[in-house]
Formats: C-alpha cells, sequence, structure tokens
C-alpha cells in the first residue's frame, strides 16, 4: 500500500488514540469491578492465578530458589517470579 504524505501517520495516530482510548475504558471498568463487593478478592485471586502461572512457567525452564515476597504487596511478588534464578 502507498502511502500519501498524510494519510499513513494519521492512520497511525489515529489507531494509536483509539487503543488509548480502549485502555482507559477497559483499567475504569477494572477499577469499578475492584471497588465493588467482592471485587478485591476477585483481583487477588486473578493475581495468585498469574503468580503460579509465572512460577510454572520458570520452573519448567530450570530449577530455582525464589524469595518469598509480602502478601501485602501482590506486585513484589510478581516480581520475583519473573526475575532471572539467584
Amino acid at each position: 500500500m502507498i502511502c500519501d504524505t498524510f494519510v499513513c501517520p494519521t492512520g497511525e495516530a489515529e489507531a494509536i488514540f483509539r487503543r488509548a482510548e480502549a485502555t482507559a475504558r477497559g483499567l475504569d471498568e477494572v477499577s469499578r469491578a475492584i471497588g465493588a463487593s467482592g471485587g478485591a478478592n476477585a483481583a487477588a485471586y486473578e493475581l495468585a492465578e498469574q503468580y503460579v502461572a509465572a512460577f510454572k512457567v520458570r520452573g519448567s525452564l530450570r530449577p530455582c530458589m525464589y524469595p518469598l515476597a509480602p502478601t501485602a504487596e501482590p506486585s513484589a511478588s510478581l516480581r520475583a517470579a519473573s526475575s532471572p534464578c539467584f
């Protein structure tokens, strides 16, 4: 496809803008769902599933020792699961 000087960049900018809008709408939905009754528990469950999945992938590559992160800081758990072995 041959682009005019302005047509392709404008289309790419529009696509970036639409993705950003969709991401914003999705984050808004997630934040509302977490604030709803049971939402925090559902989010914690999803995070735990991702944590276990990350450890399965890491465990299949080579045996490692993983530090346990405090449960109050779930992002630390995901960082530990995705970090290289020590």
